[in-house]
């Protein structure tokens, strides 16, 4: 069922975000007719009105909830510090040690920032995440050795830096493969999460151009970079922008066999395409490789590990249907019977049989799912009572067996505990209603067995019911 998206108060005005988008647009649009000065105050422009829609954003929503927008500021603010420093729009200088490391702290905490909405909206189709990223840095790492790092030979830049580009691309594509399974399963906020996929999908875009052609692509890469600062204000500005990082829903997550099979072509993608001569060359083909396999490897145990637990519980939730009634959580009839043969054998207990009293005339006066009720408020009300190595089973339509590890003389008073426990009214489908319980009791001392205890409690239950005055039952109190 397709998840409706609630008003929230985090909601910018409309107008407000309109005004921002259209003139977005006419920036980007400017930018590619004007001087090289002028696209760089375009460029910084957008890059810091994206940053104070982050500000707006982690003002809004509040941490822990709003600590992916802390981390997207701090990432934009780096960034736009370290491009700040160089000359835009015209050949850069080899960039300095530390303004390279700033770039790369803004480039983690973006990704962080982006991962941590993922994993968050995310958290209940967990293995679908792990599957499509998985594919999407085998895709990312494919592309890398094969299109991107054989095209960086005559690049300037140092082989750090082009390990660092490299290794970006392939992050990125991680990113933009999960966002893409979120945008498809999401059903609600579906505006929002494609917002954010077309920011990373430019900022993919832009980091893909400049790798391939160099510095004298940075007109493109540019507007690229203008269309993901752009992207990440809207994604900001948004109306579910602290909904968004709530979990989703929770699609199907069978691993089908063609899941199986890409999983496999993305373990195997990059050591084939490693082997091919040309490929092999490129001195830090070998690096990607180890980087992108180790990474790869870490998520697939992750998500053998996952479906590891979902195997541990769903063997849990099998065991428990299997000896628990599943409308009251009681041990059903085979379970109780196998346990009370396991304490009877092992010392004295006190067995209690209860019956409801007209209860098939309560259930057609009122209906199965009134009924349904009294029964489960009738189980939590016995095991309210109950002591540590106390039990209780459902073994019939309105019956229920209670054994308590007790001394025999401690029958009565277990009896009276739950007559009047179990004679207290309840309000069931809006109605005040008394329920009456006929009890029986016997201990072990008198019994052979455990089934001759059950027989002895049962005929002291309906002795109890035939003695009773009245018309005993379900009725309005």
């Amino acid at each position: 069922m397709a998840q409706r998206e609630p008003s929230n108060s985090y909601a910018v005005p409309a107008t407000i975000v309109t005004a921002y988008a259209v003139l977005s647009a006419a920036a980007a649009l400017i930018y590619l007719v004007v001087s090289p000065a002028w696209r760089g105050v375009i460029f910084m422009a957008a890059a810091w009105a994206a940053f104070l829609w982050a500000i707006a954003a982690v003002r809004r929503v509040p941490l822990p909830q709003g600590l992916p927008f802390v981390l997207l500021a701090a990432a934009l603010l780096l960034g736009n510090a370290a491009w700040l420093i160089r000359v835009l729009g015209v050949q850069p200088e080899p960039v300095s040690p530390p303004l390279a490391l700033t770039a790369a702290a803004g480039n983690a905490l973006l990704l962080a920032a982006a991962m941590i909405v993922v994993f968050r909206r995310g958290s209940h189709d967990l293995g679908g995440l792990l599957e499509v990223v998985i594919f999407s840095v085998g895709v990312g790492g494919l592309l890398c050795l094969t299109v991107i790092l054989p095209a960086q030979r005559d690049n300037p830049t140092s082989p750090a830096s082009r390990m660092f580009v490299a290794v970006n691309i392939v992050l990125l594509f991680g990113v933009v493969g999960a966002l893409m399974r979120l945008w498809t399963t999401a059903g609600a906020y579906q505006r929002a999460l494609g917002i954010l996929l077309v920011a990373v999908g430019f900022a993919l875009a832009g980091n893909c151009v400049l790798a391939i052609s160099g510095p004298q692509a940075l007109f493109g890469a540019y507007w690229c970079f203008i269309g993901a600062y752009t992207a990440i204000g809207l994604f900001c500005a948004g109306s579910s922008v602290g909904e968004i990082i709530t979990p989703g829903l929770e699609p199907d997550d069978h691993l089908s066999l063609p899941r199986l099979v890409l999983l496999g072509l993305a373990l195997a993608a990059m050591p084939v395409a490693a082997a091919v001569p040309a490929v092999s060359r490129h001195p830090a083909s070998t690096v990607l490789v180890a980087i992108c396999g180790c990474l790869i490897a870490a998520l697939v145990m992750l998500r053998i590990g996952l479906l590891a637990q979902q195997r541990r519980r769903a063997m849990v939730q099998l065991r428990h249907l299997a000896d628990h009634d599943p409308l009251t959580g009681a041990l059903n009839r085979r379970a109780f019977a196998q346990r009370l043969s396991a304490t009877v054998s092992s010392g004295p207990c006190v067995l209690a049989f209860c019956d409801i009293d007209r209860f098939k005339d309560f259930n057609d006066r009122h209906g199965h799912a009134a009924g349904d009720e009294v029964l489960v408020r009738i189980t939590e009300r016995i095991m309210s009572r109950l002591s540590g190595g106390d039990f209780v089973g459902r073994i019939g339509g309105d019956e229920f067996v209670v054994c308590a590890v007790l001394p025999p003389e401690a029958a009565p008073a277990l009896q009276a505990r739950l007559e009047e426990v179990l004679a207290e009214p309840m309000t069931v489908a809006g109605h005040d209603i008394e329920v009456t319980v006929s009890v029986g009791v016997a201990s072990s001392h008198g019994a052979a067995s455990a089934a001759e205890l059950l027989n002895l409690a049962d005929k002291r239950m309906y002795a109890n019911k035939n003695h009773r005055p009245g018309d005993p039952g379900p009725r309005p109190s």
